[in-house]
């Protein structure tokens, strides 16, 4: 006796489409977890070539350092990475940390396409789309890349993942990588000296400056505790 299977193409429907929504749902929660526990850290690097540091921005310490009223700390690149390398937890894919310059482009070069601005995948593409390959693949364009506006701000950025577990905020010890902190020229001195004895014993080997402006251009001095 031969038994024939008889499936209508009504009735895979909801088999295919749930498929689909599993498939989904494993890049979306994929892409959520990058977007979840993904943290980076900005710094501005020194410009050897035009023969100016980091530290050395206006338009920065009036942006960023609360208005000259702020600190700027210098660090070594090189220590803060492999400190980075050393304590971030994971291995093979489950550790990303990856230290790098950004790029600047206008218009933004998306990693996918984009409708208006927002990033989309057509329903031909999803057929193949891996999540973790898109974002492997573009990690560059989605993480080290600003509008060419930003460029003055010669910025380079270590971006990591964390685990699941970790604590939120993830706080990254910089005592052995910090070199330098750099006060703003309207820092009020009391306060420096109210907690010299806490920047002395966290930071016992960094250098204290007090920022200073001429013609457009930094002047640090040494910093002397009273």
């Amino acid at each position: 006796m031969k038994v024939v299977l008889v499936v209508h193409t009504t009735l895979m429907l909801p088999v295919l489409l749930m498929r689909m929504l599993s498939i989904m749902k494993s890049k979306k929660k994929y892409l959520e977890d990058i977007y979840t526990n993904s943290r980076f850290l900005s710094f501005v690097k020194s410009d050897l070539d035009h023969s100016y540091e980091g530290c050395d921005k206006l338009r920065m310490w009036d942006q960023y350092g609360d208005g000259h009223n702020g600190v700027c700390l210098g660090v070594s690149r090189k220590g803060l990475e492999d400190f980075c390398d050393s304590n971030i937890s994971g291995a093979g894919d489950n550790k990303i940390l990856i230290p790098k310059d950004l790029s600047y482009n206008h218009p933004i070069d998306y990693p996918v396409s984009t409708f208006f601005g927002i990033p989309q995948i057509s329903a031909a593409e999803m057929k193949t789309y891996n999540a973790r390959t898109t974002i492997k693949s573009g990690i560059e364009k989605f993480f080290f890349q600003k509008d060419s506006d930003y460029r003055d701000e010669n910025e380079f950025r270590i971006f990591f993942r964390l685990a699941e577990n970790a604590e939120d905020p993830t706080y990254i010890p910089i005592q052995e990588s910090l070199l330098e902190i750099i006060f703003g020229h309207k820092t009020d001195r009391t306060i420096i000296d109210k907690y010299k004895n806490i920047i002395l014993a966290t930071f016992p080997n960094a250098k204290l400056f007090l920022a200073a402006w001429a013609s457009g251009q930094m002047i640090k001095s040494h910093y002397n505790m009273r």
